[in-house]
């Protein structure tokens, strides 16, 4: 395919073109199946840009990326026709790297969500493990639970006993729900002087049951 069916169908694929150079390319695009292909592959390239960033249309654009799409397409606007850099390389590569960014861009935001829910997840269950283990009889549930999280934290203390070195110790079940998943943990914290409960030891259900000490 030469440079000048190259450079024209990127000026049809922008609007571009006049009536007369668009109906005698058109015409031409019947009986070219290249020329056709790569026409698709802009609209596949302006498809993957919009979907890259529709999760990211209410959030603040980093000011660096829009300078840079800015700057890349007024650098693009300046090319003269007849130069010999091919039109659509400059828009291709600007596109990939839109979609590169975006990419990255949206997956830090989601490590971050995902940061932020579990230590949202981890505040709430320290506070239902101090409350109930505190406070509660063995049996007992205590449960806390956070709207914006999603989730509650139910924490049932059912053995109480004292350590070897004389410290109030309590095993107890967790049982987590965060978005309609459950889960649940047994767990052992032992009284420090201070008055808080310290966790030293959780396990999943089905694991062996840790060594306790004297039961009360």
């Amino acid at each position: 395919m030469s440079l000048e069916m190259v450079e024209k169908l990127s000026a049809f694929h922008d609007g571009e073109l006049g009536l007369d150079e668009t109906s005698k390319l058109r015409r031409a695009l019947a009986d070219d199946a290249d020329a056709r292909a790569l026409l698709e592959s802009f609209d596949q390239i302006d498809d993957a840009v919009r979907d890259a960033f529709d999760a990211e249309l209410d959030q603040p654009v980093p000011l660096t990326l829009a300078r840079s799409v800015r700057d890349g397409f007024r650098a693009r606007k300046r090319r003269d026709i007849g130069t010999t850099v091919v039109r659509w390389v400059g828009p291709m590569a600007a596109a990939i790297a839109i979609v590169v960014v975006g990419h990255f861009y949206s997956q830090f935001r989601t490590e971050q969500a995902l940061a932020q829910q579990q230590a949202q997840i981890a505040a709430l269950t320290d506070k239902a493990v101090q409350d109930a283990l505190e406070f509660a009889l063995s049996g007992s549930e205590v449960t806390l639970a956070d709207q914006k999280l999603a989730g509650a934290v139910s924490i049932t203390p059912t053995r109480t006993y004292k350590s070897e070195s004389a410290h109030w110790c309590r095993e107890f079940v967790e049982e987590l729900m965060v978005e309609g998943e459950k889960t649940v943990r047994f767990g052992l914290a032992c009284r420090e002087d201070s008055g808080e409960w310290r966790r030293v030891e959780t396990r999943l259900e089905g694991n062996q049951t840790p060594p306790v000490g004297r039961s009360l």
